[in-house]
């Protein structure tokens, strides 16, 4: 008796260490989707600060951050229409295409 619970003991023991050994899967990242969203962050800072500095206007501020959430928006609808966290390198071209428009008139 002592033996078997001997070999049970190490075999949970044996059978911890191979799933802790075994490495887990991570889900690749979008980088397109990652730089996108680094730009939007971006354009909202510079929108604070230019109606911090006076560049422009109150009004002004509040239409060039809801054009960003426009294009956050058209971002994460695209990405639901793949259905997938990913997008294609033409939406890519469309959403940054609409962020340097943004950033051009600032």
């Amino acid at each position: 008796m002592k033996h078997f619970t001997l070999l049970v003991v190490l075999f949970i023991f044996s059978t911890g260490l191979a799933l802790a050994a075994t490495p887990v899967p991570t889900p690749a990242q979008n980088t397109a989707s990652k730089n996108i969203n680094v730009r939007m962050m971006d354009l909202i800072q510079k929108i604070k600060q230019d109606q911090h500095s006076g560049k422009i206007t109150k009004d002004q501020a509040k239409a060039y951050r809801d054009q960003v959430k426009a294009v956050r928006k058209q971002q994460l609808d695209d990405m639901k229409a793949n259905g997938r966290k990913q997008l294609t390198d033409a939406q890519t071209a469309q959403i940054n295409q609409s962020l340097d428009t943004i950033a051009s008139s600032l």
